[in-house]
């Protein structure tokens, strides 16, 4: 807007950087392409002088765009997570273009969308407030005095990403709907101009009445007021400086696991934490991680076989995550007792002495295998053991838990969450026992109140 407000083209030069550079941390800018080229075309076309300055203008975007490059340079020092292995152009666009995750076909209907809309309504309400949106419709009708292309400009702006986001990646339920809202943060700063431009609108038209400047002066100071406030209020909300739940949970899978041992996970939330704990803590080095989905993944499964030589492993690639595949194929509906066959293939080849575990979250396969025949799945801590014969559950393994913000910090209402919270349960209530004998009667019923905290949590959540 400082450009079409001065035609000074210094500024669509640094515009145009930036959205490269914005455009390589997010597929969701690349809506903002055509608007911004009908923008530029629409009344400033004349500003640009000549092809050459086109060329900087493409120049410029491709350098802040080339901030991927970083993946590639960076995958041939061979980290110790290397997604995707983006060394080759083919696997690069994989990744640029996220052809590893799978797409989801779900029909956008006439109730889906107007559920969309109700729920991006109420995200807007929940970001700036009822008593905002007057001010923002009232400053969006007033930015018209900009010029019609300004004006249109922010308008398609805002719907393309907002509601736009949200009928394209089209979320099933309320846990999709807030995974995909930092995706909507485009449309929430749009959103926050108009407010702006509202209380700037209103206070000069009320300083040009009688007495009106005292009215304009209180009415910035009120709304200035009202933001910090509001800032301050989002800010407790919003601050995990104190959320130590994943990492907690890594550390406790590992205080539940017998040296050397390996463990099959399944999701992120038991997979990255472990990473971390071991890449960049350096913490349980003896322990094997393996996740039961990505081994179907043929780079995985290269970058897995080098860091564990001594791990044989053979498993077959579904080609349903594999480079270049689209299918719609969810991971929740891969076939749970293939995810088993390919545990006891690993299995097979492990040294006897080698302690095998299932995490958590590996519930329909946790079934699979109790239903197999000398087998065994042994509760230990919040992970399970395979084993040939019956063992005792070690419960002594449970008071070496950390559970600081299991119990102090507030959880979150999504499913994942709660799902991994109720595993501590049986760890949580042998605390509250060993508290109550040792006469800490207030601290053994906070942590009884976080179990039911949890239970009413899954009980609403499924």
């Amino acid at each position: 807007f400082l450009w079409w407000k001065s035609s000074d083209n210094r500024y669509l030069f640094a515009a145009t950087f930036i959205y490269g550079l914005g455009l390589a941390n997010h597929h969701t800018l690349v809506a903002f392409i055509p608007l911004l080229l009908a923008f530029i075309f629409a009344g400033k076309r004349k500003s640009l002088k000549g092809i050459g300055q086109i060329i900087c203008l493409f120049i410029l975007f491709m350098l802040g765009f080339s901030a991927y490059l970083y993946l590639p340079l960076r995958a041939m020092q061979s980290p110790p997570m290397n997604w995707g292995d983006p060394q080759t152009f083919s696997r690069f666009l994989d990744v640029i273009l996220r052809r590893q995750f799978p797409t989801v076909d779900t029909p956008l209907t006439l109730h889906t969308v107007s559920m969309q809309i109700a729920y991006y309504s109420k995200a807007l309400i929940r970001e700036f407030t009822l008593s905002a949106i007057p001010l923002a419709i009232w400053g969006c009708i007033r930015t018209y005095k900009l010029g019609m292309a300004p004006f249109l400009f922010m308008i398609a702006l805002f719907t393309v990403h907002g509601v736009g986001t949200l009928f394209f990646l089209n979320p099933s339920n309320e846990f999709n709907y807030a995974n995909v809202n930092v995706m909507m943060l485009p449309s929430y700063a749009i959103f926050a101009i108009w407010i702006g431009w509202g209380i700037k609108e209103a206070a000069e038209m009320l300083s040009t009445r009688r007495r009106g400047k005292g009215i304009a002066l209180a009415l910035i100071i009120i709304f200035g007021l009202f933001a910090i406030y509001n800032g301050i209020d989002s800010f407790k909300k919003n601050d995990e400086s104190s959320n130590y739940f994943a990492i907690d949970y890594g550390s406790n899978i590992f205080s539940s696991m017998d040296n050397n041992g390996i463990i099959f996970v399944e999701s992120d939330t038991a997979l990255f934490p472990l990473w971390y704990l071991q890449f960049v803590e350096g913490k349980r080095a003896d322990a094997a991680v393996m996740d039961v989905d990505f081994l179907m993944l043929p780079w995985f499964k290269g970058q897995i076989e080098e860091r564990y030589k001594s791990i044989e492993i053979n498993v077959e690639d579904l080609g349903k995550h594999a480079s270049g595949s689209r299918k719609s194929v969810g991971m929740e509906n891969m076939i749970d007792a293939f995810k088993v066959d390919q545990i006891e293939s690993i299995m097979d080849d492990l040294p006897d002495a080698m302690p095998v575990y299932l995490s958590y979250e590996l519930g329909p396969v946790y079934r699979n295998f109790k239903n197999r025949k000398n087998t065994y799945l042994i509760n230990e801590g919040i992970i399970y053991k395979i084993s040939k014969t019956y063992e005792r559950p070690d419960f002594s393994k449970w008071d070496a838990f950390e559970l600081r913000s299991l119990i102090k910090y507030p959880l979150s209402p999504d499913p994942y969450t709660l799902a991994l919270a109720a595993a501590y349960s049986g760890s949580m209530q042998r605390r509250a026992q060993q508290l109550f004998a040792k006469g800490q009667k207030k601290e053994a019923m906070e942590i009884i109140k976080k179990i039911k905290e949890i239970r009413a949590g899954m009980k609403a959540a499924f």
